[in-house]
C-alpha cells in the first residue's frame, strides 16, 4: 500500500515546507498527491478482491499486466515458481532499502503491521525543485526493483470480502476506542475521515488507520492472469 514522503525544503536558518506525499507502488507509476486515505479505502470498498474492474494502463493492458513487465532479475528470479514467501518479500524489502540509503534517502519502517515495502516512509533533503525532482525518480527507479514481488505478495494475501467487512467494523471500535466520539450507524469511510482529521492526533488513532489499510491491500487488476501466463525462462 501507499508509502509516505517527507521532504525537508530548506537548509538551517531556513523555514521549513513541509508536504505529506502518498505514493503508489501501483503498476509501478509513482506520483507524489496530498489525498485522503478514505478516497483509497473507499475504491477498495467498491472494486474488492473479486471485482470484474480491470483499470487499464497501456492501451488495454491491466495494470496487473503492466506490472509484471520489465522485472528484474530479482523479480524474475522470485517469481520464477509463482509465488512469494516471506523470506523473499524481506528480501524485497532489503533491497528496497539498501537501494534507497545508497541514493542518500532516509527511510524507516514504523508499520510493523505492513509487512514488505508496506508501512515504509522515506525522506529526504530537497532544497529545489529539481533536487526534489531527482529524489523522487531515485525512489523510481529503487522501487522498480522489488514491487512485483510487493504485489504478488498482496495477490495471495488479500482477505475475502467477508474479512474486509469484519476488518471495517473493527476499525469504527478501534477508533471509538482511541477516543473518537462517532454516533452509531457511523459510515466506514466517515470513520476513516473522522480519524484521519482529528486533534489532536493520537498514536491510538495511528494504529487503527495502520491496521486497516494493511487489511484492506487489494491486487492489482488484472494481476492474477497476467501471473498465471508468466514466463520468465
Amino acid at each position: 500500500m501507499p508509502l509516505a514522503v517527507s521532504l525537508d525544503g530548506g537548509g538551517q536558518g531556513q523555514s521549513k515546507a513541509w508536504e505529506q506525499f502518498v505514493r503508489s507502488v501501483r503498476g509501478r507509476a509513482s506520483f507524489a498527491i496530498t489525498f485522503s486515505i478514505s478516497v483509497v479505502v473507499a475504491s477498495l470498498v467498491a472494486c474488492g478482491p473479486e471485482s470484474n474492474h480491470q483499470p487499464v494502463g497501456r492501451g488495454d493492458q491491466s495494470l496487473g499486466q503492466r506490472e509484471l513487465q520489465d522485472l528484474s532479475d530479482f523479480e524474475r528470479d522470485v517469481l520464477r515458481d509463482k509465488e512469494v514467501v516471506p523470506a523473499e518479500l524481506e528480501r524485497a524489502r532489503q533491497i528496497y532499502l539498501d537501494c534507497l540509503a545508497a541514493s542518500g534517502i532516509r527511510a524507516d519502517q514504523p508499520e510493523p503491521l505492513q509487512p514488505g515495502l508496506g508501512g515504509i516512509v522515506v525522506g529526504f533533503d530537497a532544497p529545489g525543485d529539481e533536487e526534489s525532482d531527482i529524489k523522487l525518480a531515485a525512489i523510481d527507479d529503487c522501487m522498480s526493483d522489488v514491487s512485483a514481488v510487493q504485489e504478488v505478495w498482496i495477490l495471495q494475501n488479500q482477505l475475502s470480502e467477508e474479512q474486509r467487512t469484519a476488518a471495517m467494523a473493527t476499525f469504527v471500535s478501534c477508533v471509538r476506542a482511541a477516543g473518537l466520539n462517532l454516533p452509531q450507524g457511523t459510515r466506514f469511510e466517515d470513520a476513516v475521515k473522522a480519524a484521519q482529521t482529528a486533534e489532536p492526533d493520537t498514536a491510538a488513532l495511528d494504529v487503527c488507520l495502520s491496521r486497516v489499510t494493511a487489511s484492506l491491500q487489494t491486487a492489482l487488476p488484472g494481476l492474477a492472469d497476467a501471473l498465471h501466463h508468466l514466463d520468465v525462462t
